[in-house]
């Protein structure tokens, strides 16, 4: 079972982490760059964001499906309008995406490692 507040917990440190480097790259004058890691921090928290909604338990795979197809369509589109215009740096986009994951790892692992003293 998805742990929604640990998820929620998680997307918002992600977005603060996010935020925080956006606004550092803004301030040393790269706002492509602080623009590539909002949107990679956008795409990478939209998938925790939506597991709860599009995983309920008893949902059949097809349905599922139906519900995954836009999603990837939106990535997409945020992706090649953006990147290929020249409006955010790929290398920015990458950093949001890391910088997601990241916090991510490090939040379940700390969560593991907690429960593990626990049981001691």
């Amino acid at each position: 079972m998805i742990d929604r507040a640990l998820l929620y917990r998680l997307s918002l440190m992600a977005a603060a982490v996010c935020l925080a480097a956006a606004v550092a790259a803004a301030a040393i004058d790269s706002l492509s760059l602080a623009g590539g890691i909002l949107l990679g921090g956008a795409l990478g928290v939209t998938p925790f964001a939506t597991w709860p909604i599009i995983l309920k338990p008893g949902r059949r795979r097809w349905v599922v499906m139906l519900l995954l197809l836009p999603k990837l369509g939106l990535y997409m589109a945020a992706l090649y309008f953006l990147v290929t215009r020249g409006i955010v740096r790929p290398f920015g986009v990458f950093i949001g995406l890391t910088a997601v994951i990241t916090v991510a790892f490090l939040g379940c692992f700390a969560r593991l490692a907690s429960a593990r003293e626990a049981v001691r």
